[in-house]
Order: structure tokens, then C-alpha cells, then sequence
């Protein structure tokens, strides 16, 4: 029963970002359209929680961001498990410790591997050479707002949600 609870708050997790994503902050022109709630949870579960919870969150939202997708079913899964494979693979070998610096480093992998390998799908799935997201300059403007909004959710998270537990490790606490 335990576990039934478990995936439904994480089921209704999903179901409340693809609302929000879907109807309110993609309907914007300006920079809020930047924000891509999905990413940012998924790395702030990986950094706050632990693998399982961001695997959990992104095997679902990569589900039903795949049901309303106009492109080839499971992209968007196999996008989201895999930087978060990718997410523990660095986490393990590269970082040391829990520390602001590493989390905005690993933000900055994780959003920049995702949106890459995304657009490289989409490119794959398209099969149109003049369809190459990368050389766009909308494509690097979106990187960079969704980096922006995704170190400034790591950076008010860090500060507000896992108080240091003294002056001292004002910037670190232990990784677990």
C-alpha cells in the first residue's frame, strides 16, 4: 500500500506540471516560455531526493509527454531516463561533495545534454537536413533560458529548502 501512495503523489506530481507547463508557461512569448518544469524537477529530485524518485518522475512525465507527442512514441521517455542516467554517472564518478558549485555543474551537463540529445532526436525523427536546431539562434536563446531558470530554482532550493547546519558549511553539506 505503501508503494500505491508513492507513485500516486509522484503520478499526481506529473499530471500537475504537465497543467501548468502545458497551459500556462508555454502559452508565454516572453522569457517565462524558457521555463521547462520537467527538466528542472527531474534534476531537482536527482540533487534534493535521490536516483529513484528522479527516475520514477521521469519514466512518468516522459510517458505522457509521449501520449500528446507529435513525434515517434518514447522520445521524450528515453530523453528524460537517460540524463538521468547520465545525472548518476556524474554525480558518482566526477563530484565529491554536495556543495552549491557541484550542483550548478551538474545542472549545467544535465540541461545542456537533454536539450542536445532532444533536438538530435527530433532531428533523427524529422529527416529533413535544413531542420538542424543547432546552428538556430532560438536554440541557443532557449539553452540559455533554461539554464538560467534551472540555476536559479538549484540556487534558491539549495539556500531555503536544506538549511546549512552552520555557519561553517554555508556552501557544503555531506553527500549521503
Amino acid at each position: 500500500m505503501k508503494s500505491f501512495w508513492y507513485f500516486f503523489k509522484i503520478f499526481f506530481l506529473v499530471v500537475a506540471v504537465f497543467i501548468i507547463q502545458g497551459s500556462f508557461l508555454n502559452s508565454f512569448n516572453n522569457i517565462l516560455s524558457g521555463i521547462d518544469l520537467f527538466l528542472f524537477l527531474i534534476i531537482w529530485l536527482f540533487i534534493f531526493f535521490d536516483f529513484k524518485n528522479s527516475f520514477n518522475f521521469a519514466l512518468l512525465s516522459g510517458l505522457l509527454l509521449d501520449v500528446f507527442s507529435f513525434y515517434f512514441f518514447g522520445i521524450y521517455t528515453v530523453v528524460f531516463l537517460a540524463t538521468v542516467f547520465l545525472a548518476d554517472f556524474v554525480w558518482n564518478n566526477f563530484f565529491t561533495n554536495r556543495s552549491i558549485y557541484s550542483f550548478l555543474a551538474l545542472s549545467f551537463i544535465l540541461v545542456f545534454f537533454h536539450n542536445l540529445f532532444l533536438y538530435f532526436l527530433f532531428f533523427l525523427a524529422e529527416n529533413n537536413l535544413f531542420g538542424i536546431y543547432w546552428f538556430n539562434n532560438v536554440f541557443w536563446f532557449n539553452l540559455f533560458l533554461s539554464l538560467a531558470w534551472v540555476f536559479l530554482g538549484i540556487i534558491i532550493s539549495f539556500y531555503f529548502v536544506h538549511k546549512p547546519r552552520s555557519r561553517s558549511s554555508s556552501l557544503s553539506f555531506e553527500k549521503s
